[in-house]
């Protein structure tokens, strides 16, 4: 009698081919994410929250130098501001507002007290400190109090300018654009965009200054020197560098199979973005798609577009900041065509950083009007924005990067101000 044939045992191998394959592939994913990550390390690079640290030259964050003045500076941002939002535009405050506005900043005169000691207090250090949480919260906390310290200094600027209050108001300009580069030392993306919306808040202070005393040589000599060690040519390499601490930090923070598997994907995208200095600079396509999880390298993408563009705009702001300065002490003839020598500056100073050309310099009439006011009679200064197109001067909505004369009202709403230029 014929033995029953025996079911070949395929199932049980399958099976077990299946769960060998899943097991090498989940080894190899978790440890391939802690391999290039090594690997960064050994090549000096910083890789931890902790690391940061040093980086900084062991000196205090200016947001943790701020700590004993941050309820005073939380107060003052709970408050209106007695001259409505007009003192934001750094221009002079209407002489009806100073009175009550030089009564608020007077209420805040031991937190000012507090900012220009923190601007100039750099000793100690900051405690590394590797968890997460911890980390960004502390962050958070000493971005809100830059950003407060910022607003109050605007505030005593337009006083002060409004007082006729010269030398002083100088020293203020001063101070703001000093607060904006050591708001630098904040790491990551949001750190660097702070810094620099700070950093231009001091641009217009200077020009502030420079434009309401005309021919003072000696006021737009500090101006420009200040303005001078503005430069930051290495912001974006640094953000960039930061920014893959804070996703290596993500990773290890969640330490899932899905977040390890995208991890090396992050990372070849960083290193792209660092040896192209930006994804829209970059010559050759960024193009991952046969890499699985490149969807997840691509959101990182626009983040450091924002910071990539903010810079550029920056840099194009400073080169016009220092243009209207000179203009305001040189006084050059309507008719001429100012120079770089005779403005006392580089011919490199005056180039537009996003086309390589000169910047564009025209003295116009009074004018345009926007939300009721306008300009005085003056000099514009300005380069072209992201889309490379000279669009005449349009300031406002960012059409053009740079910066026109003096404003002044021109109907009966005190607080009327236009969008920032």
């Amino acid at each position: 009698m014929d033995q029953p044939r025996q079911k070949p045992r395929l199932v049980p191998w399958l099976l077990g081919a299946v769960v060998l394959g899943l097991t090498l592939f989940a080894w190899r994913t978790l440890t391939e994410f802690d391999r290039r990550v090594a690997q960064l390390r050994s090549a000096g690079q910083i890789v931890t929250l902790a690391e940061l640290r040093p980086q900084y030259r062991s000196k205090k964050y200016l947001g943790t130098r701020l700590n004993s003045v941050a309820a005073s500076l939380k107060q003052f941002d709970s408050e209106t501001i007695p001259a409505g939002d007009a003192y934001r535009d750094l221009d002079r405050i209407q002489e009806q507002h100073l009175p009550e506005a030089a009564a608020h900043l007077e209420r805040y005169r031991e937190a000012l007290a507090g900012v220009q000691s923190a601007l100039r207090e750099r000793s100690g250090s900051n405690a590394p400190i590797a968890d997460y949480d911890a980390f960004t919260q502390l962050l958070y906390q000493r971005l809100e109090r830059n950003r407060s310290a910022s607003r109050l200094l605007m505030l005593q600027h337009a006083v002060l300018l409004c007082s006729g209050k010269r030398d002083e108001a100088a020293g203020v300009a001063i101070d703001l654009l000093e607060l904006g580069r050591q708001a630098r030392d904040e790491p990551f993306i949001v750190g660097g965009l702070t810094a620099l919306a700070m950093e231009q808040i001091g641009f217009k202070a200077a020009i502030a200054t420079a434009q309401a005393f005309p021919d003072d040589k000696v006021v737009a000599h500090r101006l420009d020197a200040a303005l001078a060690g503005m430069a930051d040519p290495s912001r974006l390499d640094r953000v960039l560098r930061e920014e893959r601490v804070l996703v290596i930090a993500q990773i290890q923070r969640g330490n899932t199979l899905g977040m390890r598997q995208a991890g090396p994907v992050l990372l070849d995208r960083f290193e792209q973005l660092l040896r192209h200095g930006g994804a829209s600079r970059s010559p050759e396509k960024l193009n991952l798609r046969d890499q699985f999880f490149s969807w997840l390298a691509d959101l990182v993408t626009p983040a450091i577009d924002s910071v990539r563009a903010a810079d550029d705009r920056v840099l194009t702001l400073l080169r016009c900041a220092r243009l209207q300065v000179a203009l305001a002490a040189q006084q050059p003839p309507l008719d001429s065509t100012p120079t770089a020598e005779s403005l006392g500056l580089r011919a490199a100073d005056m180039l537009d950083p996003m086309t390589g050309k000169p910047l564009r310099i025209e003295h116009r009439e009074v004018g345009p009007r926007q939300d009721g006011v306008q300009h005085q009679a003056g000099w514009w200064v300005w380069g072209v924005g992201t889309n490379l197109i000279d669009e005449g001067g349009e300031l406002y909505d960012y059409e053009d990067w740079g910066y026109g004369p003096p404003l002044e009202y021109t109907d009966s709403d005190p607080d009327a101000s236009p969008e920032d230029q």
